[in-house]
């Protein structure tokens, strides 16, 4: 292969420079735009969820009923133990330095495989978890936890692809709770 002259390859290296120079401009503009999208929809998600709480039962409801929890919830536990959801909410912040950070909360009323608790987890837009509350499975249910979605909240699930799956279906329910299916 014949080798390249000087003038060619400077000449590509200013031109890929300035493409980057470009493409981070835009990133940077892109940010910018999401974060003042989030913080628009947010306010008002926050306004429907004081209403959504109020009434008894609705995200047990919404969350059981939701296919894209269906499709990869356990069939014998998860039923059961969504009925103990009283609150849940997805929160999208976005930090000073423009990062994305995405909370679930969930809190739960005892039932046969959880104690009664306020979950959480937030992860970065890498899915690298930032802050996880746990989540204290009662004795015997072992097996149960492995493959429910309430694993989400367990600490010691580390597995990107489980986190987004799950985050992705929890994100569904939260931004159209009414979508569920019949």
């Amino acid at each position: 292969m014949a080798a390249f002259s000087e003038a060619l390859l400077k000449g590509l290296a200013t031109v890929d420079e300035e493409v980057k120079k470009i493409n981070d401009e835009e990133e940077a503009v892109v940010r910018s735009k999401q974060a003042e999208f989030r913080k628009q929809v947010g306010g008002l998600l926050q306004e429907r969820q004081k209403i959504l709480d109020a009434e008894p039962n609705f995200w047990a409801k919404a969350l059981s009923d939701e296919q894209s929890i269906i499709e990869i919830r356990n069939g014998t536990t998860d039923p059961r133990a969504l009925r103990a959801v009283k609150t849940f909410a997805v929160e999208t912040n976005v930090t000073d330095d423009g990062a994305i950070r995405r909370r679930v909360r969930m809190t739960l009323q005892s039932n046969i495989f959880v104690e009664s608790a306020e979950l959480c987890r937030v992860v970065d837009d890498e899915l690298n978890t930032v802050e996880c509350s746990g989540i204290k499975w009662k004795s015997g249910t072992e097996k149960s936890k492995s493959d429910s979605i309430l694993r989400f909240f367990d600490s010691a699930v580390d597995d990107k692809e489980v986190i987004g799956e799950i985050l992705d279906a929890f994100e569904v329910v939260y931004q159209n709770p009414f979508n569920a299916s019949p």
